[in-house]
């Protein structure tokens, strides 16, 4: 695979928002040359986004950027993310939203950040909201549910914070190869006008879990478009429902990477562990509490007698097949 960056947008009916998109990847700067290129996933959308997007290709062209169009007819970011990701002649990747306008410096400063460090399986960046619409008192209490905001303190790891927006990801190609291959997604994100989510945070768990790290860079700046009917509390609300509707699964990634940490070539821990959880199980009156000791239960147990089909397949892509 040839050193570079591709820049990956998947978009389902965005017309009203691709353009600009479009317009700020087509303005990138770059301090020295880098090989990078354009693919655009129509995730089977119903308006004119297939024709706006076609209106860009002799631009980017004419600036010497490779721009290509798939069309992914399945509905669910993760699919038309695959779908992009087959498509990719570099070493690296940007997942850009179709309402994500990144600074002119973003995909080179992304480069660099993703070739500094080996170990580094993920960047993010910060991002401001902008809309026709005066942003709300409300969301800035829950902006980061909007991927808005910043992902750390400051510029360095944020692995314990455990995901990374999709939205402005850096990753590195071979390892989005390696986070599914023979382990399909178990979250697909957003179908359609159906706020399901989660995928981002999957595949940033799936890299901690194998070892990476989460890296966090305050220089690399977007801003994220919100159309005035999703600065709606009802909007929120739905925003809101479906972040919790993809933990379930994320919470069960967690629990295994934290129980591989503490039982892994710690015998006594686990004869511990293996005693004490049913009765923790059976003894706490908080659901949210049952719940993490049922996940961890599962993750104890031999994998013939593990019933919980998202544990089992947690588990044979850790790599834990007792």
């Amino acid at each position: 695979m040839q050193d570079g960056i591709a820049v990956i947008v998947c978009t389902y009916n965005g017309a009203a928002r691709i353009e600009k998109t479009l317009e700020h990847l087509a303005d990138q700067k770059f301090s020295a040359p880098i090989s990078w290129e354009v693919i655009v996933v129509d995730n089977a959308s119903t308006d004119h986004t297939g024709q706006l997007i076609d209106s860009f290709r002799n631009i980017f062209h004419e600036r010497g950027v490779a721009f290509r169009t798939a069309t992914e007819r399945k509905t669910g970011k993760i699919h038309a993310l695959t779908l992009g990701v087959s498509k990719i002649s570099f070493s690296n990747f940007i997942i850009c939203d179709d309402d994500n306008r990144l600074a002119a410096d973003y995909v080179e400063k992304m480069y660099q950040r993703l070739n500094s460090d080996d170990k580094i399986g993920a960047v993010g960046g910060q991002s401001d909201p902008i809309s026709e619409k005066e942003i709300p008192s409300w969301f800035w209490s829950t902006a980061g549910d909007y991927a808005v905001g910043k992902q750390g303190k400051h510029t360095g790891d944020v692995t314990v914070r455990g995901y990374l927006w999709g939205a402005g990801l850096g990753s590195k190609t071979r390892l989005f190869h390696e986070m599914y291959e023979g382990f399909p997604s178990l979250l697909t994100g957003r179908k359609e006008s159906t706020l399901s989510a989660g995928e981002d945070g999957e595949y940033c768990i799936r890299l901690v879990a194998k070892g990476y790290r989460l890296f966090y860079d305050e220089q690399l700046h977007f801003d994220h478009y919100i159309p005035p009917h999703r600065l709606t509390e009802d909007y929120r609300n739905a925003v809101i429902k479906g972040i919790q509707s993809s933990m379930d699964i994320i919470d069960k990634y967690a629990e295994a990477i934290s129980m591989r940490q503490k039982t892994t070539h710690r015998p006594l821990n686990r004869w511990r562990l293996n005693l004490v959880t049913p009765f923790r199980i059976w003894l706490t009156k908080s659901e949210i509490k049952k719940k993490r000791q049922r996940n961890k239960w599962q993750f104890l147990l031999p994998m013939e007698q593990t019933t919980d089909q998202d544990m089992q397949q947690i588990k044979k892509f850790m790599g834990i097949m007792r």
